[in-house]
């Protein structure tokens, strides 16, 4: 036990010993993913689990909402037995093809392949494309297009999982906000400037099956290549690793690797690079899980003349108050820099300027706490509060001379935010009901306002099936407190967003089902973007079948 605690004390003391080599204090954030999905699949959510889980993973919070295209997810593969011969085996349908039509010319296909019975390994092919050839602002002016292919696949060794994957990702548009400008018809071009974005990436993973063994570890290595229409381009390679070694009873040693290696250009070649180790030590004991470290950052991008080696504390402490119900009250402080590419940029916004700056955010530090768990067996929860400090926080800002395109602004001097959020989750068998929301305060020093930043974003979803035939997925979506900065550089407070969307599916048999999807069923040609309303409502119907 004293033992234990030395190492303790130790960890909790390394970082503070090394604090002098950075100006400032530290950044702190944990965020708990959250998700659990019906049988076909809306988009994405983090959600909070049922029953939670122990430990969760930083990820970096965006928002983005544009044009919902709710895609149900592929059916679940089916089995049919045959009683005659029992030596037989089932039918097994791991294939789906899914194609459809709507409004605004909107023509939609989807295919997913996958090997069958086999247990060394599985691969699969994923395809998709969906286009608009009208848009919400003078139809073809405002088209839009993309298109996904993938290779993917799994190879199971006696010790070891491996996965691997390659893809392809192609989006299309144009900078069609140059007609929501407040000019004179005749200075509108023509037709609006084109732009499109290809992004090639790969990666390669590794982790241990071995539950007897000592060290667990998981490894990943990707590398993306991105360039648009124009001449900003990007290759990048990423690195991680996790290993943990386990002591004596729960306690484990543990190191968290994340390196970036990266050469942007717009022209000339910039190279980026960023190291980044975590060494900590979890501490198990009487319902505490305290998790003690520092976190080691190289970077070579900053702006100005501040540091280029950072050194964040981290320590995080999770208290099990009722086991019946996982019930957690949770603290930490912590800090990091925050990776910022292109192709995050780009992905987020697709309507940047050619000449963007590119920079990382450091979180100088963190604080915050919080309570989650279950309650009447069915409902999760999560509740958490925290402030941060931020150096060099990127906002989208329209640029002065082309206010159709987007510019990158960071706030040099400090960002403090706060944050209160929130999640309530009920699931029984085949209901599914979940509510989200989160309030973001800016306390900026050179920008006047957070550009395109909501301070209140607010989700409801839910599905529902109905005997195995019908399946229901709804999602409702509010964001409030955008601000963007208009043609004669004046800050313009943007109206709330609401997005209402509907999608049903029903299983004809085993083999055929049929979809219909209605998006923004308010019909709020909303901006997300200044200048860039979105489409009205929106409907898809098509049909799934399975092979």
């Amino acid at each position: 036990m004293y033992s234990r605690l030395l190492l303790l004390f130790l960890a909790l003391s390394s970082p503070f010993l090394v604090m002098g080599q950075e100006d400032s204090v530290t950044q702190f954030e944990q965020t708990y993913e959250l998700g659990v999905s019906l049988d076909t699949a809306r988009r994405e959510y983090d959600k909070v689990n049922l029953p939670p889980r122990k430990e969760q993973q930083v990820t970096p919070q965006t928002f983005q909402l544009k044009s919902y295209n709710l895609p149900l997810s592929p059916l679940d593969p089916s089995y049919r037995v045959y009683g005659i011969k029992p030596d037989k085996k089932p039918a097994l349908w791991g294939n789906y093809v899914r194609a459809g039509f709507g409004n605004y010319t909107t023509p939609y296909a989807e295919g997913h392949f996958n090997s069958k019975r086999n247990k060394d390994m599985a691969w699969g092919v994923y395809a998709r494309h969906l286009s608009s050839l009208r848009g919400p602002v003078r139809k073809k002016d405002s088209r839009e297009s993309e298109t996904n292919l993938e290779l993917y696949g799994k190879s199971f060794q006696r010790n070891a999982e491996w996965t691997g994957s390659i893809g392809y990702d192609r989006w299309g548009g144009r900078y069609y906000g140059v007609y929501e400008l407040p000019i004179s018809d005749s200075l509108f071009p023509s037709e609006p400037e084109k732009i499109v974005y290809n992004l090639f990436r790969a990666d390669v993973g590794v982790k241990n099956l071995n539950p007897k063994s000592s060290i667990d570890y998981d490894g990943n290595l990707g590398l993306h290549f991105i360039n648009n229409s124009f001449e900003n381009q990007e290759f990048e390679v990423a690195l991680g690793a996790r290993p943990v070694y386990a002591l004596n009873g729960n306690d484990s040693l543990g190191l968290d690797i994340q390196t970036f290696f990266g050469q942007y250009s717009e022209g000339d070649g910039i190279s980026r690079i960023q190291v980044g180790a975590t060494p900590y030590y979890d501490f198990v004991f009487d319902g505490f899980d305290i998790r003690a470290g520092a976190n080691l950052t190289y970077e070579n991008d900053t702006i100005g003349d501040k540091n280029d080696f950072h050194v964040f504390p981290v320590l995080q402490v999770d208290f099990t108050i009722n086991q019946p119900h996982d019930l957690h009250v949770f603290a930490g402080l912590t800090g990091g820099v925050d990776h910022v590419n292109y192709r995050q940029l780009a992905w987020e916004n697709h309507f940047l300027d050619t000449n963007i700056s590119l920079f990382n955010s450091t979180r100088k530090w963190d604080v915050y706490g919080g309570v989650r768990g279950g309650f009447a067996k069915h409902f999760a929860f999560e509740l958490r509060a925290g402030v941060q400090n931020y150096d060099n926080l990127y906002f989208f800002v329209n640029d002065s001379l082309n206010p159709e395109k987007f510019d990158v602004e960071y706030e040099t001097d400090r960002a403090i935010l706060g944050r209160i959020s929130g999640e309530l989750m009920y699931m029984r068998k085949a209901f599914e009901l979940g509510l989200k929301g989160e309030y973001v305060g800016y306390n900026l020093k050179t920008l006047s306002e957070a550009y395109h930043r909501p301070n209140f974003t607010a989700s409801l979803y839910g599905g529902y099936k109905i005997k195995d035939k019908v399946l229901l997925n709804t999602e409702i979506y509010y964001l409030s407190g955008l601000y963007g900065r208009d043609f004669d550089g004046v800050d313009t407070k943007l109206d709330g967003i609401i997005d209402i969307n509907l999608a049903i599916d029903y299983r004809w048999n085993n083999r055929l089902s049929i979809f219909w999807q209605l998006n923004n069923i308010a019909s709020q040609k909303y901006q997300r973007y200044l200048y860039y309303p979105n489409k009205g409502i929106n409907t898809l119907v098509g049909l799934t079948y399975s092979f």
